[in-house]
């Protein structure tokens, strides 16, 4: 976001270093999150972008929720009830 590639016409060029960012460039490209423009540039779609985001950090926070309930029942068990 740092470039404002937000447009086919502001793409940029990006070369993904290790492989967990492949993996990464490959998912973004697979949700809609970015796209590929005109010799390999890429840009990031705003809208897709928050709603992928938003998704995701719902998830992250059903996950520590899970936890937590988790917690809070072995320590209930653990006290005796």
């Amino acid at each position: 976001m740092t470039h404002n590639a937000v447009s086919a016409d502001t793409a940029i060029d990006y070369t993904p270093g290790r492989g967990i960012e492949r993996r990464l460039l490959e998912k973004l490209i697979e949700k809609g999150v970015l796209h590929v423009g005109k010799a390999g540039k890429y840009w990031l779609d705003l809208p897709a972008y928050d709603a992928w985001n938003k998704s995701r950090r719902r998830r992250a926070g059903m996950a520590v929720g899970a936890a937590v309930a988790i917690g809070a029942a072995l320590g209930f068990l653990a006290g005796g009830g």
